[in-house]
């Protein structure tokens, strides 16, 4: 018989769940299952999103809709993996509350949640692959503390497919999904 002692402890990442409730900016990256290049092609500077990376956006565009008080800023879908930065209006300046589904309360940890969910439902859907996972489990966040640093997250996002293309023969692309 195993007991709790017998597990290894997880380490947590996360910080308590009231700091993502705030009325903040926060930087995300999601990375697809096994890191595999899915969701576009950089060419230089350039990106073009491939049908499933179509999806991703659409579903990422679409958030806005599904939480009250939610405004998107710079965003980029790489091959695999997405960087944004959303931020939690406060609420003077919030939408009404008509545009919060119910079940979904204003907090990064639930907007990452429904995004990785209706991206992932959306392209089984689409591609017939029932039970497909394209997410890995977690996802990278940072609080941007003040203007500074979100110029700065802003800067590291548009000049990512530069970064890429630097170092595109280190990376391989699956292309049985395309």
């Amino acid at each position: 018989m195993t007991t709790d002692a017998d597990r290894p402890i997880r380490k947590r990442i996360r910080l308590a769940p009231d700091s993502y409730k705030q009325a903040s900016a926060y930087f995300v990256t999601v990375c697809t299952h096994e890191k595999q290049c899915l969701l576009s092609v950089v060419d230089g500077q350039s990106i073009e999103l491939s049908n499933r990376g179509e999806i991703v956006r659409a579903a990422w565009l679409g958030l806005p809709n599904r939480f009250g008080g939610l405004a998107l800023d710079e965003y980029i879908v790489m091959p695999n993996h997405l960087h944004g930065i959303l931020c939690l209006v406060g609420a003077g300046l919030a939408r009404p509350s008509s545009a919060t589904k119910p079940g979904n309360e204003l907090s990064l940890p639930n907007i990452m949640r429904v995004f990785k969910s209706v991206s992932t439902v959306e392209m089984n859907r689409a591609f017939r692959m029932p039970g497909f996972v394209l997410w890995q489990r977690s996802y990278f966040d940072h609080i941007i503390r003040d203007a500074e640093d979100h110029v700065n997250h802003q800067r590291y996002i548009l000049e990512n497919p530069a970064r890429r293309a630097a170092k595109q023969p280190a990376f391989r692309r699956v292309s049985f999904l395309e």
